[in-house]
């Protein structure tokens, strides 16, 4: 098959995004009619139709779909091919991009990542959020490094590797003027009448179904009146006091106004947070943050 360009690749990424050829063409400072050819050449070099064109709409095809996710990827890596070259002049010659899932994000994740650039000061990390769905398609692609993910199970894939790091500490969050905020810890059995707002399960699937097991162990169904898979909006709710929420470390929200953490003890089955990697990737980088990994689990047993 005969090559593709970069710049076929940039005009389709244009026109799958806008889903117009008119809107592609002002994006990409060109007329129509090129963009046209471009994207029939790119479509014949594949030997598929990336785009179902009719005279009031364009859409993708499946092909389309699937081009555009490996498009994007590609054009992101050419885009660091830059900066890959300042940080070779100037002596930095490694790049560490580390992802996490937003709802884990904390002070001990904060913490290990400045312990890594404190031991590797020639290589540059780069945090990112990501969804636990795009997990393995940022790693499978390179895009990535490695991922604080909440537990292995929720991702099942045979060219990645899971290392559990940390034992989380279960915490409810509530309104600092709920009726159970005077207590210094809680247990689940407590909590069996309270309306909960949880992570969702598409963000979070094996917790859930761990959390829903340890109620129904307690004798009760929790009644869930919201899921999210964005900690803002869990936060925002508990403080509203519409009900509580449950987080699995202490988290960067003590500071925030009307918010409050209690402990809960025991009642929801330990789940081991894990850090995904490549299990192919042999960089240096990679291996060093792998064992500060493992010495910060020794440290806290």
């Amino acid at each position: 098959m005969e090559r593709i360009e970069i710049r076929e690749i940039e005009c389709f990424v244009a026109v799958a995004e806008s889903l117009s050829f008119s809107k592609a063409a002002r994006r990409l400072n060109m007329t129509q009619p090129p963009l046209s050819r471009q994207i029939k050449k790119l479509e014949d070099k594949l030997g598929v139709d990336l785009f179902l064109r009719n005279s009031h709409r364009v859409e993708l095809t499946p092909e389309g779909h699937v081009f555009l996710e490996e498009g994007v990827c590609l054009l992101r890596h050419t885009d660091r091919i830059p900066d890959s070259l300042r940080l070779a002049r100037s002596a930095r010659v490694e790049i560490f991009n580390v992802a996490f899932l937003g709802a884990l994000l904390d002070e001990e994740i904060v913490s290990v990542l400045r312990k890594f650039r404190t031991r590797l000061p020639g290589c540059q990390v780069r945090a990112h959020e990501v969804t636990l769905d795009s997990v393995a398609s940022h790693l499978r692609n390179r895009e990535m490094d490695g991922v604080f993910i909440a537990s292995a199970p929720d991702i099942v894939d045979e060219d990645l590797a899971f290392l559990p790091w940390r034992v989380p500490k279960y915490k409810v969050l509530m309104a600092s003027g709920h009726r159970l905020a005077e207590r210094s810890e809680l247990r689940l059995k407590d909590l069996a009448e309270e309306p909960w707002i949880m992570i969702s399960r598409k963000s979070a699937p094996f917790f859930r179904e761990r959390f829903v097991d340890a109620c129904t162990a307690q004798g009760f169904q929790p009644r869930i009146i919201h899921e999210s898979d964005r900690l803002p909006a869990i936060l925002a709710m508990a403080a509203l006091g519409e009900g509580i929420g449950l987080l699995s470390h202490s988290n960067l929200v003590l500071s925030l106004p009307h918010l409050i953490l209690r402990p809960l003890v025991g009642g929801i089955p330990k789940i081991e947070h894990a850090f995904a990697y490549r299990k192919d990737d042999e960089s240096p980088a990679l291996a060093a943050f792998l064992k500060l990994l493992r010495a910060e689990k020794r440290a806290r047993r």
